[in-house]
Protein backbone atom coordinates (compact mmCIF):
# COMPACT_ATOMS: atom_id res chain seq x y z
CA UNK A 1 0.00 0.00 0.00
CA UNK A 2 1.25 3.70 -1.07
CA UNK A 3 2.69 6.05 1.97
CA UNK A 4 0.58 8.63 0.95
CA UNK A 5 -3.33 8.46 2.55
CA UNK A 6 -4.51 9.98 -1.13
CA UNK A 7 -2.36 7.25 -2.92
CA UNK A 8 -3.73 4.41 -0.64
CA UNK A 9 -7.12 6.14 -1.26
CA UNK A 10 -6.99 6.10 -4.99
CA UNK A 11 -5.58 2.75 -5.20
CA UNK A 12 -8.40 1.18 -3.42
CA UNK A 13 -11.22 2.76 -4.97
CA UNK A 14 -9.36 2.27 -8.20
CA UNK A 15 -10.02 6.06 -9.10
CA UNK A 16 -8.00 9.14 -9.72
CA UNK A 17 -7.69 12.23 -8.62
CA UNK A 18 -5.24 15.36 -8.98
CA UNK A 19 -3.89 17.95 -7.08
CA UNK A 20 -5.77 21.62 -7.34
CA UNK A 21 -4.18 24.12 -10.44
CA UNK A 22 -3.08 26.92 -7.93
CA UNK A 23 -3.18 29.04 -11.49
CA UNK A 24 -6.87 28.65 -11.63
CA UNK A 25 -8.24 31.80 -9.52
CA UNK A 26 -11.28 30.15 -8.08
CA UNK A 27 -9.11 26.84 -6.66
CA UNK A 28 -11.67 24.74 -8.53
CA UNK A 29 -9.75 23.06 -11.45
CA UNK A 30 -7.15 20.26 -11.28
CA UNK A 31 -3.76 20.18 -12.81
CA UNK A 32 -5.17 17.55 -15.89
CA UNK A 33 -8.87 17.88 -15.13
CA UNK A 34 -9.37 15.20 -18.02
CA UNK A 35 -7.46 12.96 -16.08
CA UNK A 36 -9.77 13.49 -12.22
CA UNK A 37 -12.68 11.96 -11.17
CA UNK A 38 -15.04 14.69 -10.00
CA UNK A 39 -16.81 12.51 -7.35
CA UNK A 40 -13.36 10.98 -6.67
CA UNK A 41 -11.42 14.16 -6.16
CA UNK A 42 -14.61 15.98 -4.30
CA UNK A 43 -15.12 12.73 -2.07
CA UNK A 44 -11.48 11.79 -0.83
CA UNK A 45 -9.68 14.49 0.49
CA UNK A 46 -13.22 15.74 1.81
CA UNK A 47 -13.62 12.08 3.97
CA UNK A 48 -9.40 12.38 4.61
CA UNK A 49 -9.88 15.76 6.54
CA UNK A 50 -13.11 14.76 7.78
CA UNK A 51 -12.07 11.59 9.48
CA UNK A 52 -8.81 14.22 10.96
CA UNK A 53 -11.21 16.58 12.40
CA UNK A 54 -13.26 13.66 14.22
CA UNK A 55 -10.00 11.94 15.43
CA UNK A 56 -8.63 15.47 16.98
CA UNK A 57 -11.94 16.30 18.67
CA UNK A 58 -11.21 13.04 20.51
CA UNK A 59 -9.25 12.10 23.81
CA UNK A 60 -8.62 8.93 23.18
CA UNK A 61 -9.01 8.37 19.31
CA UNK A 62 -10.91 5.42 17.91
CA UNK A 63 -9.58 4.44 14.42
CA UNK A 64 -13.24 3.21 13.39
CA UNK A 65 -15.20 5.84 11.78
CA UNK A 66 -19.03 4.56 11.83
CA UNK A 67 -20.79 7.02 9.32
CA UNK A 68 -20.40 10.08 7.04
CA UNK A 69 -22.56 12.28 10.30
CA UNK A 70 -19.29 11.03 12.63
CA UNK A 71 -16.63 12.25 9.69
CA UNK A 72 -19.07 15.46 8.87
CA UNK A 73 -19.87 16.38 12.36
CA UNK A 74 -23.67 15.83 12.26
CA UNK A 75 -23.21 18.18 8.96
CA UNK A 76 -22.89 15.52 6.55
CA UNK A 77 -26.07 16.46 3.95
CA UNK A 78 -24.48 19.58 3.46
CA UNK A 79 -20.98 17.97 3.12
CA UNK A 80 -23.46 15.11 -0.01
CA UNK A 81 -24.53 18.48 -1.26
CA UNK A 82 -21.84 19.81 -1.87
CA UNK A 83 -19.76 17.24 -3.29
CA UNK A 84 -22.64 16.16 -5.49
CA UNK A 85 -22.95 19.68 -6.65
CA UNK A 86 -19.40 19.86 -7.97
CA UNK A 87 -19.16 15.88 -9.66
CA UNK A 88 -22.61 16.72 -11.28
CA UNK A 89 -24.57 13.79 -9.99
CA UNK A 90 -26.94 13.19 -7.40
CA UNK A 91 -26.96 13.34 -3.72
CA UNK A 92 -27.83 9.24 -3.55
CA UNK A 93 -24.29 8.73 -5.70
CA UNK A 94 -22.44 11.08 -4.26
CA UNK A 95 -23.82 9.76 -0.23
CA UNK A 96 -23.13 5.89 -1.11
CA UNK A 97 -19.54 7.13 -2.68
CA UNK A 98 -18.56 9.04 0.59
CA UNK A 99 -19.83 5.89 2.82
CA UNK A 100 -17.58 3.81 0.30
CA UNK A 101 -14.96 5.91 0.75
CA UNK A 102 -15.20 5.92 4.59
CA UNK A 103 -15.20 1.85 4.45
CA UNK A 104 -12.12 2.10 2.49
CA UNK A 105 -9.86 4.30 4.95
CA UNK A 106 -11.38 1.78 8.13
CA UNK A 107 -10.05 -0.93 6.50
CA UNK A 108 -6.75 0.87 5.70
CA UNK A 109 -6.90 1.81 9.16
CA UNK A 110 -6.95 -1.50 10.37
CA UNK A 111 -4.19 -2.97 7.95
CA UNK A 112 -1.69 0.08 7.55
CA UNK A 113 -2.23 0.93 11.36
CA UNK A 114 -3.20 -1.92 13.24
CA UNK A 115 -6.10 0.17 14.50
CA UNK A 116 -4.51 2.58 16.19
CA UNK A 117 -6.26 5.62 15.87
CA UNK A 118 -3.62 7.88 17.28
CA UNK A 119 -1.27 6.57 14.84
CA UNK A 120 -3.82 6.96 11.93
CA UNK A 121 -4.43 10.85 13.18
CA UNK A 122 -1.12 11.51 13.39
CA UNK A 123 -0.47 9.78 9.31
CA UNK A 124 -3.02 12.61 8.74
CA UNK A 125 -2.00 15.44 10.66
CA UNK A 126 0.85 14.84 9.09
CA UNK A 127 -0.17 14.47 5.48
CA UNK A 128 -3.05 17.16 5.70
CA UNK A 129 -1.26 20.13 4.02
CA UNK A 130 -0.89 17.73 0.76
CA UNK A 131 -4.50 16.02 1.13
CA UNK A 132 -5.54 19.64 1.22
CA UNK A 133 -3.97 20.08 -2.31
CA UNK A 134 -6.48 17.59 -3.74
CA UNK A 135 -9.43 19.60 -1.61
CA UNK A 136 -12.17 21.39 -4.61
CA UNK A 137 -11.94 25.02 -2.28
CA UNK A 138 -15.54 25.73 -3.94
CA UNK A 139 -17.14 22.57 -1.65
CA UNK A 140 -16.47 24.89 1.01
CA UNK A 141 -15.67 22.50 3.07
CA UNK A 142 -14.44 24.24 6.44
CA UNK A 143 -17.23 26.77 6.29
CA UNK A 144 -19.19 24.24 6.50
CA UNK A 145 -17.63 22.42 9.46
CA UNK A 146 -16.82 26.13 11.21
CA UNK A 147 -13.42 25.59 10.58
CA UNK A 148 -12.07 28.01 8.18
CA UNK A 149 -8.63 27.63 8.02
CA UNK A 150 -9.81 24.23 5.80
CA UNK A 151 -10.53 26.93 3.11
CA UNK A 152 -7.89 29.43 3.22
CA UNK A 153 -6.31 29.15 -0.25
CA UNK A 154 -3.03 30.59 0.91
CA UNK A 155 -2.29 27.40 2.43
CA UNK A 156 -3.24 25.12 -0.46
CA UNK A 157 -0.67 27.23 -2.41
CA UNK A 158 2.36 27.14 0.03
CA UNK A 159 3.34 26.52 3.26
CA UNK A 160 2.27 24.61 6.30
CA UNK A 161 -0.73 24.70 7.04
CA UNK A 162 -1.31 25.26 10.84
CA UNK A 163 -2.32 21.51 12.00
CA UNK A 164 -6.22 20.94 12.18
CA UNK A 165 -5.59 19.05 15.64
CA UNK A 166 -3.63 21.69 16.94
CA UNK A 167 -6.67 23.99 15.78
CA UNK A 168 -8.94 21.43 18.28
CA UNK A 169 -6.48 21.19 20.86
CA UNK A 170 -5.64 25.29 21.19
CA UNK A 171 -9.75 25.09 21.38
CA UNK A 172 -9.77 22.89 24.53
CA UNK A 173 -7.05 24.95 26.28
CA UNK A 174 -8.65 28.32 25.48
CA UNK A 175 -12.28 26.94 26.69
CA UNK A 176 -10.80 24.85 29.83
CA UNK A 177 -9.01 28.63 30.72
CA UNK A 178 -12.13 30.87 29.97
CA UNK A 179 -14.01 28.10 32.31
CA UNK A 180 -11.27 28.33 35.06
CA UNK A 181 -11.94 32.10 34.64
CA UNK A 182 -15.17 32.40 34.99
CA UNK A 183 -15.27 29.34 37.73
CA UNK A 184 -12.92 31.68 39.82
CA UNK A 185 -15.05 34.93 39.26
CA UNK A 186 -17.70 33.33 41.07
CA UNK A 187 -15.34 32.37 43.95
CA UNK A 188 -15.77 28.19 42.94
CA UNK A 189 -12.09 27.76 41.70
CA UNK A 190 -9.36 29.12 43.92
CA UNK A 191 -6.07 30.64 41.83
CA UNK A 192 -7.52 30.08 38.69
CA UNK A 193 -6.06 33.46 37.23
CA UNK A 194 -2.60 31.99 38.68
CA UNK A 195 -3.09 29.28 35.96
CA UNK A 196 -4.05 31.55 32.53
Amino acid sequence: MPDSLIAGMQHAMQTNIEKIDVNDPDLHQTIHPGKAEALAQAAIPSVLIGALIHLAKQKEPSAHIPDMDTVFAQKSSNVVEAIANYAHTTTEEAGAYISRAIAVLNQMAIEDHRGDGKDLMRVLENQQSDILKYLPSDLNIGSTLGIDLIDDRTHKMEGPLSSIANYFFNEHIHNKKSDEALNNEDGSIEGAADKL
